[in-house]
């Protein structure tokens, strides 16, 4: 189910792109896809990319994609 990017944050790999958006598989629901314009975004991730990319509700402020490392949500704790 394609869902258009909407304020606040979106995390998921980018499945795919096309010429003016990119497509992103969320993290936690296999379901849906989210849409995101090229133009919007501070710099445009590659197709494959595990990114959290944060829309701002003020649309003259780009919007922030950051790389997600692969074991960022895990955490280690000593003996």
């Amino acid at each position: 189910i394609l869902i258009p990017a909407v304020p606040g944050l979106h995390t998921g790999s980018i499945i795919m792109e096309n010429q003016t958006q990119v497509f992103q598989q969320l993290e936690k629901s296999q379901k849906y896809v989210v849409v995101h314009e090229k133009a919007k975004l501070d710099h445009i991730p590659q197709v494959g990319e595990k990114v959290a990319i944060r829309h701002s509700p003020d649309k003259n402020i780009k919007s922030k994609v950051e790389k997600v490392e692969a074991n960022a949500s895990t955490q280690t704790r000593g003996r």
